[in-house]
């Protein structure tokens, strides 16, 4: 989770994860193929840091990290990200994976609530294994019919 201010106490782990999860949330994105490897190597150059990025912004700023081996934009992602406390670009990614699931035929705003607090779904990819594994009609507004809909929509057409 992305904190809701500076957290003094930020790791370098905990950066590196914050990056790896914007690459994992690019994915979806074949545009985003280059970027996701900049960033997880920007995670591992992170991670094997002999000193947090926190300090190392703290002390030089955005050439701190960019002496790393970092390039100046992801630099200047991670060096908001360490002042605000706020990974932005994260925030963004989800959001838009959130938006991705509303554009679903028959899904709404309030069967979309009842999905991520009945299953923890919140995006494309966490419907789809939601249909795959059959837990759908656990949750209030998905009667046969759209879990059927559903399951023709990513499981391909079923043998009824």
């Amino acid at each position: 989770m992305t904190p809701a201010g500076p957290a003094p106490t930020t790791t370098y782990f905990m950066d590196a994860s914050g990056l790896e999860e914007v690459a994992q949330l690019l994915i979806p994105d074949p545009r985003g193929a280059a970027r996701k490897v900049a960033i997880e190597r920007a995670a591992a150059l992170i991670r094997k840091s002999p000193e947090p990025v926190r300090q190392r912004v703290e002390r030089d700023g955005l050439e701190g990290v960019h002496s790393l081996g970092i390039g100046w934009e992801l630099a200047g992602v991670i060096t908001d990200w360490v002042r605000s406390g706020r990974l932005t670009w994260r925030e963004q990614l989800l959001e838009e994976r959130r938006r991705e699931l509303l554009r679903v035929g028959g899904l709404n705003q309030p069967l979309a609530d009842a999905l991520r607090d009945v299953l923890g779904v919140v995006d494309l990819e966490g419907l789809a294994r939601a249909v795959r594994e059959g837990q759908l009609l656990r949750v209030c507004g998905f009667g046969p019919k759209r879990v059927r809909q559903l399951e023709e929509r990513f499981c391909g057409a079923r043998a009824g």
